[in-house]
């Protein structure tokens, strides 16, 4: 159904832009450039969606093409294209630290029935992991436990449900876990390389959620594993890893989250 409600928005927006280009080739629009009205329409839409999504990227960088578009009308062509642009990039940044649980819980909260369908303390649970994972001050015990003994800044990890954070820093994180679940890595400013080719499945599929904003990720992963690549990118790509057909193994790392700015490639070893 929200598939479908969104081919409906979509062509509803394109038969809406179709119709004032040739409304403006025959003068009916005067002093109107077509291509503001189509990028006007178009930029527009994505605004909505991003308001609609919370998705504070598409919003920014929607409302900086639209000024962009208008710049002349609006007297600002001083500070048209780059520098919006990149004022654009640094709130959505800005924002992101702000709000950075937001989009994990949302993360949770879908893909928690997955991880394990009879434990219903688990969103609290992982919560509660989340947290002594970025506390510094925080202990372990040594044994390996449901979720893991690393700590934020160690380089291994080897629970069931794995998460870790780089902000402004190069970074390595080696996943060992023989019962592995879920990982979660959120990259801001750096450049990361997470390291899965050690690491078991607890079944058929690993979920992953990355969100990599200005800057780089490389994810190794076993050379048997297939990939489900659900990342939503905007101003930079992800590189999928080639010789799909040997991935004959049962385990799907099923891979979400978002990219802007940056880059991530998935590479078999």
């Amino acid at each position: 159904m929200k598939k479908r409600a969104g081919n409906i928005f979509w062509g509803v927006l394109i038969i809406a832009a179709t119709i004032l280009w040739m409304l403006s080739e025959l003068g009916y629009l005067c002093n109107i450039k077509t291509s503001h009205i189509v990028f006007s329409i178009l930029w527009g839409a994505w605004l909505i969606k991003g308001i609609t999504q919370r998705k504070t990227f598409v919003i920014f960088m929607s409302t900086a093409f639209l000024a962009i578009v208008w710049d002349k009308e609006l007297g600002i062509e001083a500070i048209t294209p780059w520098p919006v642009i990149v004022a654009s990039i640094l709130l959505t940044i800005g924002f992101s630290f702000i709000f950075k649980g937001s989009k994990r819980k949302e993360w949770e909260h879908k893909y928690s029935y997955n991880f394990n369908k009879h434990d219903n303390n688990y969103q609290k649970k992982f919560s509660e992991s989340n947290d002594n994972l970025e506390n510094d001050n925080n202990t372990t015990n040594g044994t390996n436990t449901k979720y893991g003994t690393s700590q934020p800044h160690e380089n291994h990890a080897d629970g069931e449900h794995v998460y870790h954070m780089n902000r402004f820093s190069g970074a390595e994180k080696y996943i060992d876990s023989q019962n592995l679940k879920s990982v979660e890595i959120i990259n801001k400013a750096g450049g990361m390389e997470v390291y899965l080719d050690n690491a078991k499945a607890a079944g058929d599929k690993v979920y992953m959620r990355i969100e990599c904003i200005a800057g780089g990720m490389e994810i190794y992963i076993p050379r048997n594993w297939k990939v489900e690549n659900n990342i939503d990118c905007f101003v930079g790509g992800v590189e999928e890893p080639s010789g799909v057909d040997m991935a004959v193994n049962d385990v799907t790392l099923v891979i979400s989250g978002t990219v802007r700015a940056g880059g991530v490639e998935i590479i078999r070893v």
